[in-house]
């Protein structure tokens, strides 16, 4: 007798669709799941926001304002070579596509085209900076641009106009509109053509698309099923600039989730996490400190540390993160004993000043504008036996 395969369960609807900046943003972070799951699920954000009464950290303004003002400029300019660039901003994707149908010959620049469509399980939608669309005896051909006042090109620029090369095919589609050709391109300061763009090859970027949001397994379905609370996160360096970044900090220390644990890896709080230890107080007690130095397993916690340290990003650091997650626990309880040092640690790379009186040390820091790619500021704290001098200048 056959036996009938279950139906998979439908997808979860999210609350708003995907667009594009939110994909774009979502691996600038990292590939943070739960960076997605609140841009997808936008009431549980605010909940969290309310109960720690923190707002969502705006995008800065010099940013932005770099941005529009650089869009500007380049449609300015295309309209001053005598270029038919139409401003279609208001216009329903509808709309936008009946107009694409109707165009006759020669080429034609849509300014702020508004797209949308389903790609994979998920609703979709999206503002295409500019679509170049030009039909000639062969049929319509278009290439979707991404103005970015940004230097050089990124991953992430490439894979905006991959998604808009999506949906652009689908709001079309939707209209019984077919292409010849299909490309796109993105507009950076410094653009080697006329134009200011060249194209790029859409099937590496189509690819990852299909991996990021269209495919069963994709990372928008491992968000969207991961179901309230539950998406995996990790504090990094790439949290610096999330409009997340306060409320995931202030989330972490109540629970006191293993991401307080300093410098541990995404892969080692994965491990620890299937292996059952969620906080960093559980990491904290697994082990403790022996009389005659050095570290033991905590009472009880022997089978626990045994099934840890034989995950492979565990091997042989467990005395080492057990030792961090006491320091980072000791800041909430100061019951929880911590030493200054780490035991075990070995001797360290840096010049002993004891040993080196006449040592002089320089600690430096620089900062790039990536709009102009190009370092604004130098600083450095020069420290010697007899004095600290600090310096700083910037352009």
């Amino acid at each position: 007798m056959s036996q009938l395969t279950p139906e998979p369960p439908a997808p979860p609807r999210t609350e708003r669709p995907l667009t594009a900046q939110r994909l774009a943003q979502y691996v600038a972070r990292g590939r943070c799941e739960r960076h997605l799951r609140f841009a997808l699920f936008p009431s549980e954000a605010a909940e969290l926001l309310n109960r720690y009464k923190l707002e969502i950290e705006p995008l800065s303004p010099l940013l932005s304002g770099a941005g529009q003002s650089y869009e500007r400029e380049m449609v300015e300019r295309l309209r001053a070579r005598g270029l038919d660039v139409r401003d279609v901003e208001r216009a329903a994707p509808e709309a936008f596509a009946r107009e694409v149908r109707a165009q006759k010959e020669g080429r034609v620049l849509y300014y702020q085209p508004n797209l949308k469509g389903r790609i994979g399980d998920w609703d979709c939608e999206g503002r295409a900076d500019l679509i170049e669309v030009t039909r000639d005896a062969r049929g319509l051909a278009a290439t979707v641009v991404d103005f970015k006042a940004s230097a050089r090109e990124t991953v992430s620029f490439r894979l905006q106009v991959a998604f808009y090369v999506r949906l652009l095919k689908a709001t079309l589609g939707a209209a019984g509109v077919e292409l010849s050709e299909l490309s796109g391109a993105v507009a950076a300061r410094g653009g080697s053509t006329e134009d200011g763009w060249e194209p790029f090859d859409l099937s590496l970027y189509d690819d990852e698309i299909e991996r990021l949001v269209a495919a069963p397994s994709s990372d928008v379905a491992r968000a969207a099923l991961a179901g309230r609370g539950r998406a995996r996160y990790h504090l990094r360096a790439a949290c610096d600039g999330c409009p997340y970044n306060a409320l995931c900090f202030a989330d972490t220390a109540e629970r006191e989730d293993l991401s307080l644990v300093p410098l541990i890896t995404s892969s080692e709080k994965r491990a620890l996490a299937d292996a059952g230890i969620n906080s960093a107080r559980a990491l904290a007690s697994l082990m403790e400190y022996a009389e005659g130095g050095g570290l033991k397993p905590a009472s009880g916690a022997e089978e626990l540390l045994r099934r840890a340290a034989a995950r492979w990003p565990l091997s042989g650091r467990l005395p080492l993160l057990v030792q961090r997650a006491r320091a980072a626990v000791r800041r909430l309880d100061r019951s929880t004993e911590s030493k200054r040092y780490v035991v075990g640690s070995d001797y360290g790379s840096l010049p002993d000043p004891a040993m080196h009186p006449g040592l002089v040390r320089v600690f430096v820091d620089a900062q790039r504008d990536y709009l102009r790619d190009k370092l604004f500021l130098v600083a450095a704290r020069v420290t010697g036996p007899r004095a600290v001098s600090e310096i700083v200048e910037m352009t």
